[in-house]
């Protein structure tokens, strides 16, 4: 059983969040180093900071089916991915109409997250005795509890540092499109 799919949805729409806020800055105003920085730190402190009506409005927008056949609620599937996420702006560099963030981010790996599912399903199946005395309801339940008991026990990892591009028309700063894709692959593959 993998939940691979349903995870990247889950990871992948907290973590670009951000992305759908555009950047504004005013000429007299703050310098766009300090109009990147305190957008970015706006947009993912949402993310940090994600209450339970926001992460309910995100599970309905996706495919949570298969999570529910297991007893698994989006929400608290959310909620135990981003538990401990966190986030260190590096460094902004402004160059005419474009910039660069550099970011560290602080989140559960999913490589941890699937190795601890694959040990959980290795342990499960060497009790064929009780797993054959469940009915396929109580199997469920049983799957998807060792699943969010796997979640649960990743630690958190500092993950390589990401770089976001972003391009100024007018005044506004606006991430591109491969800065969405680096952050998905970190937040994938530490």
């Amino acid at each position: 059983m993998s939940f691979k799919k349903v995870f990247a949805a889950v990871s992948a729409s907290a973590l670009l969040v951000f992305t759908l806020g555009v950047m504004t800055g005013c000429n007299s105003g703050p310098s766009d180093e300090e109009v990147i920085r305190k957008s970015l730190t706006e947009e993912l402190d949402q993310i940090k900071n994600m209450d339970d009506a926001f992460m309910t409005e995100m599970a309905a927008d996706m495919d949570v089916d298969e999570l529910a056949t297991y007893g698994i609620d989006g929400v608290e599937f959310m909620k135990t991915y981003l538990d401990g996420f966190d986030y260190k702006i590096d460094e902004v560099t402004v160059d005419g109409n474009k910039a660069t963030a550099k970011v560290t981010l602080t989140c559960k790996s999913f490589t941890a997250y699937n190795s601890a599912v694959q040990q959980a399903a290795t342990d499960l199946a060497s009790d064929t005795a009780r797993l054959q005395a469940m009915s396929k309801d109580e199997l469920n339940q049983l799957l998807g509890q060792t699943v969010m008991d796997a979640l649960a026990g990743v630690e958190v990892a500092e993950t390589d540092q990401i770089t976001i591009n972003f391009t100024k028309n007018g005044n506004t700063w606006t991430p591109d499109a491969a800065s969405e894709q680096e952050i998905t692959t970190a937040m994938l593959t530490n």
